[in-house]
């Protein structure tokens, strides 16, 4: 009888498993088959949203110029409270305790690291400093014992995935990853059953450079790759009730269209799905803890709006006020990748999206005749045009690798030049007769250079360095090179025929890591922003101090570039708008209630 009945009680056991484990496969393949997008905000100025665990609150960082202050609103109601006084700090990231009493965020100085681990009252009140070198947003463990983040020590090369104590105590290094083989920073997130922690990593495998999404086992720091998938970027992830799958944001190069979108990989089986498909940017997911019967997910949805400015030099600098611009054909998310060179006839060549994918495009400097001159379905970026204006050299996807490809003004006489797995950022002698670049390896970005022709390139400097320009002379490669005393990258100069990089002291960092060398070669101009408006500065390389150029009012800078006579300036200006975004799982009638 005893043994009947504990038969009986193992079968019903056995059947409960089963059930439930066909409930979690059905929930991973239907969650967010229909979704339904709301804006939070409309300001065109949050960033970094996160959302509660009850699905009731989003907080968000506000931009206000140089100055960034933390709020919080309902989600089911048009208010907002602001939890954080403005001021000029760098915010990397936002969480709410696992009790939604507190938010938890880090930031530092704008004057640069360390940054810090913040709590504060939901409501407000004075923050408390819980933990410094604390590189990306924190994930809490579903006790909410402990949190975890990952911590980039520059001067070791290294990113290392913590599990720390609530008040920052007992620090345990849960994985390791050296070099260019790095964890991200985006924002990991520990999983509801408290057994992993995913993260992004980037991954360097037979000369191919991607990311993959990682689960982190908590008890011994082991992992695995959720999924097969090899993705460009993969950015913050958030864990679905119930360990179903994770959510983040992610490109690949193969789509031929910039633009982060998101995505769900199911778990543990890692089937891919995408779950926005549109031409904004989303980025910073968080997602709620389903226990009001609607799954909710938060993220922070970008558009662009400019337009290519043209502006005459005068004594001393540019005049805005005799600037005229084109009126179409520009706009996209992340053009300042997207690349902007003059022809040596006055024509301004670019990479554009306008056509639906990235391609190159030629047009005259008044915007009347735009052609496209690239149409493979893959991205065609960064042109650059041969000083005799007969060809234009630009980096390429269309073989499923990143390489250096040349074409004929007319966008014809196609000609690979490189045979890299991640060529990028071409620049062009000043005879016209070498091509420097920048691939990446197992250690990081090194430069190269390869004749116009084509054939066997040669490494011009041992420095690990990215985003090389020639000067006009032909005598000085600019770029960006890691400083082996603290592991930062910094503006720098290389010989053209090879050797250490010569630092340049008293610059601040550019917008976008773009440097242009001024048409006299005296000085490197670059994009710096301040309070919220971007305007182009000028380096003298001889050691003298920065000045600026245009005296814009308004807008952001995206990408510029000057003439060949040096008499024009041309450069993508506009706004940026980031707004908070809820996706609901296809019930927008069942939000959390106030």
């Amino acid at each position: 009888m005893v043994a009947a009945l504990l038969a009986i009680s193992l079968a019903i056991v056995v059947l409960a498993v089963i059930v439930a484990s066909r409930q979690d496969v059905a929930q991973s393949t239907t969650a967010f088959q229909q979704i339904t997008l709301t804006k939070q905000t409309t300001s065109g100025k949050a960033t970094l949203p996160a959302i509660s665990r009850d699905g009731k609150y989003v907080a968000y960082v506000a931009e206000d110029g140089d100055l960034r202050s933390l709020w919080v609103k309902q989600t089911a109601i048009n208010n907002s409270a602001q939890v954080v006084a403005p001021s000029e700090v760098v915010f990397r990231g936002v969480t709410f305790s696992p009790d939604d009493s507190f938010i938890y965020y880090v930031a530092r100085p704008k004057s640069g690291p360390p940054n810090k681990l913040y709590q504060v009252p939901l409501l407000g009140g004075a923050p408390r400093e819980v933990a410094t070198n604390v590189d990306s947003p924190i994930t809490f463990s579903p006790n909410g014992e402990y949190f975890a983040f990952v911590r980039y020590i520059p001067q070791q090369q290294e990113t290392t995935l913590i599990v720390a104590r609530l008040d920052g105590s007992e620090e345990r290094k849960l994985a390791t990853r050296k070099e260019a083989e790095e964890l991200s920073l985006q924002g990991p997130s520990w999983s509801p059953d408290g057994r992993l922690i995913a993260c992004g990593a980037y991954i360097f495998e037979q000369g191919e450079f991607f990311m993959r999404v990682l689960a982190v086992r908590v008890e011994d720091g082991s992992s695995e790759p959720i999924g097969s998938q090899k993705w460009s970027y993969v950015g913050q992830l958030a864990w679905l009730d119930g360990g179903r799958g994770v959510v983040f944001s992610a490109w690949r190069r193969s789509w031929g269209v910039y633009g982060d979108q998101l995505w769900m990989l199911s778990f543990p089986k890692g089937e891919a799905r995408r779950l926005t498909n549109d031409m904004n940017n989303y980025d910073s997911v968080g997602a709620s803890a389903n226990s009001v019967g609607a799954a909710l997910l938060v993220t922070r949805g970008t558009a662009r709006v400019s337009r290519i400015w043209i502006a005459p030099t005068q004594a001393g600098g540019l005049n805005a006020d005799r600037a005229t611009q084109i009126q179409s054909g520009f706009g996209d998310n992340d053009s300042e990748w997207f690349g902007l060179d003059w022809t040596p006839d006055g024509r301004l060549v670019y990479g554009s999206q306008a056509s639906g994918n990235m391609d190159v495009w030629i047009t005259t400097a008044d915007g009347k005749q735009q052609r496209q001159l690239t149409r493979d379905p893959q991205n065609d970026i960064m042109p650059v045009v041969t000083p005799d204006g007969r060809h234009i050299v630009f980096a390429s996807d269309r073989d499923g690798a990143r390489k250096i490809w040349r074409m004929e003004i007319d966008g014809g006489g196609l000609k690979q030049l490189t045979r890299g797995q991640s060529d990028n950022f071409p620049s062009l002698s000043p005879d016209g007769r070498w091509v420097v670049y920048s691939t990446y390896g197992s250690d990081g970005p090194t430069l190269w250079k390869v004749s116009i022709e084509g054939g066997e390139p040669t490494q011009l400097s041992p420095a690990i360095g990215n985003r090389p320009a020639v000067s006009p002379d032909g005598k000085l490669v600019s770029c960006f090179c890691k400083d082996e005393k603290d592991g930062r990258y910094k503006a720098a100069l290389i010989p053209f025929e090879g050797g250490k990089p010569a630092f340049i002291d008293g610059m601040e960092q550019p917008d976008f890591l773009i440097l242009r060398w001024s048409p006299d070669g005296r000085a490197l101009t670059y994009i710096a922003t301040r309070q919220g408006v971007s305007n182009i500065w000028s380096k003298p390389i001889d050691g003298g101090p920065a000045r600026q150029l245009t005296s814009f009012n308004a807008d952001r800078i995206f990408r510029f570039a000057w003439s060949r006579d040096g008499k024009f300036l041309a450069c993508e200006r506009g706004m940026v708008i980031n707004d908070v975004v809820l996706i609901s799982d296809g019930k927008p009638d069942k939000l959390p209630a106030p």
